[in-house]
């Protein structure tokens, strides 16, 4: 008999109005390395002896989100090789990230593949990046009357968010979905207005892109002085006025934090049109799409991907969030924290999140 996984969310989720047009972004290149990370320990690795892990883990991402979330439009952006203005005004941004890993290197085409098999348009443009393409699109949908979504775990997404726009974490390692709007940004991050992220973010720092803040000021240390001053403008205009180790780090690196908001900054006038009808989504095809699964060998995605009725699911609500996960309902690894996994072994224990009492009935008569 296969076990049953339970967890703190399984919870039959009541009915929520569906809004008429739900926008949702998604940022390839971190839910690619989040997939690459997830599988670091257990790789998925087909009859070929190719790691599969990145494209497997993007691919059911894509159909959780399609097929619970049911958005009415859709776009994916990536960045493009091309340098960007924050590397012009920083040679340093970025130049701590290591190299591609080669299971990266292997999936990018890959996901794009499956990208265009789903029929969703890839969004990318020369000296930009993903965000901002993301960020433009966002503020021109929400002006059209779109409820948007997006749908990435960096934290710098914050600073975009409004009444119709919202940061869409995903599950990740056994945590839930993470919907914030404005009053959870600003209790995360210990601000009073999201327009304070980049002055944040300016102070403290980000180790993920290089982006050096103040040495030594933490978000503790940030949130206090902006609480106090505003900005980052403001907290160096009156540097004279704090005291001792503070007014020091603020006189010696004011002019690198002011540079530092300026590469947090995420653009939203990236020379783009929002284009509503681009951006709806119609459903797979299935033609483009099989060879690439078999070729992958993706049996469990291509029973979710292509059985009838699946596109019937129920919309999840939102922006509560529920347990989305990119090792979908039949992930096959072994990564502690996990809710929803199997193994590669035949042998092994199954598990599988219930979520509705027709899928316990499901189960129980397996």
């Amino acid at each position: 008999m296969r076990n049953i996984g339970f967890f703190s969310n399984c919870t039959i989720l009541c009915n929520m109005s569906k809004p008429d047009k739900k926008l949702f972004l998604l940022d390839a290149y971190a839910l690619i390395y989040r997939a690459h990370f997830a599988f670091t320990k257990t790789p998925r690795i087909n009859s070929k002896g190719i790691n599969v892990s990145v494209p497997f883990g993007f691919t059911n991402t894509l159909l959780e989100v399609l097929q619970k979330q049911k958005p009415t439009h859709i776009g994916i952006a990536f960045d493009t090789a091309a340098k960007t203005f924050r590397d012009e005004i920083f040679k340093e941004y970025k130049a701590t990230r290591q190299e591609v890993p080669e299971d990266i290197r292997f999936g990018i085409p890959k996901v794009k593949e499956i990208i265009r098999g789903f029929n969703i348009p890839i969004l990318e443009m020369d000296g930009y990046e993903a965000d901002d393409i993301i960020g433009t699109m966002a503020a021109q949908a929400c002006k059209q009357g779109f409820e948007v979504y997006m749908m990435t775990p960096d934290k710098d997404f914050g600073q975009l968010v409004n009444d119709c726009v919202f940061l869409y974490k995903p599950a990740y390692m056994g945590n839930a979905v993470d919907v914030l709007g404005v009053k959870e940004v600003c209790e995360k991050w210990d601000i009073q207005d999201v327009s304070q992220v980049v002055d944040m973010l300016g102070l403290q720092g980000d180790s993920s892109d290089n982006i050096p803040g103040i040495p030594g000021f933490g978000p503790k240390t940030a949130a206090a002085l902006l609480k106090q001053y505003g900005t980052v403008e403001n907290i160096v205009a009156h540097a004279a006025d704090l005291k001792g180790k503070q007014k020091d780090l603020v006189q010696q690196y004011g002019e690198q934090a002011i540079l530092s908001k300026k590469l947090a900054t995420i653009i939203t006038d990236v020379p783009v049109a929002f284009e509503e009808d681009k951006l709806k989504y119609n459903g797979l095809d299935t033609e483009k799409l099989k060879p690439i699964f078999l070729d992958l060998e993706f049996k469990s995605i291509m029973a979710r991907a292509f059985t009838e009725g699946t596109s019937e699911v129920a919309p999840r609500p939102l922006p509560q969030g529920g347990q989305l996960s990119m090792f979908g309902g039949d992930t096959s690894t072994n990564i502690p924290g996990v809710s929803e996994k199997q193994n590669f072994t035949s042998n092994a224990s199954q598990y599988q999140a219930i979520e509705d009492t027709q899928q316990l009935k499901d189960l129980v008569t397996k």
